[in-house]
C-alpha cells in the first residue's frame, strides 16, 4: 500500500507539469498522472480513504487534508 503524502504528489502534478510541459508530449503526461494514480488501486478496491493531512494554521487549529476515495475516484 502506498503512503498518503503520495496525495501531496498528485495535487503537485500539474504544477511540476507546467514548468516541464514545453519538453514533454501531452500523451506523456497523461500517462504519468494515471500511473501514479493506479497505485492506488489495491487500497480503494479494499474500500480503504487515502487521506493525509498537513497541519497550515496550527494557531487556528486548521490543516489541509486530502482525501482519495473509490467514489472520489469516479468522477
Amino acid at each position: 500500500m502506498l503512503e498518503a503524502p503520495y496525495l501531496l504528489v498528485i495535487l503537485a502534478l500539474p504544477f511540476l507539469g507546467s514548468l516541464v510541459s514545453a519538453f514533454l508530449p501531452t500523451r506523456a503526461r497523461t500517462l504519468a498522472a494515471c500511473a501514479l494514480l493506479i497505485c492506488f488501486y489495491p487500497s480503494l478496491a479494499d474500500g480503504q480513504v487515502v487521506r493525509h493531512e498537513v497541519p497550515w494554521l496550527p494557531s487556528l487549529d486548521l490543516d489541509l487534508t486530502l482525501r482519495l476515495t473509490g467514489f472520489s475516484w469516479l468522477r
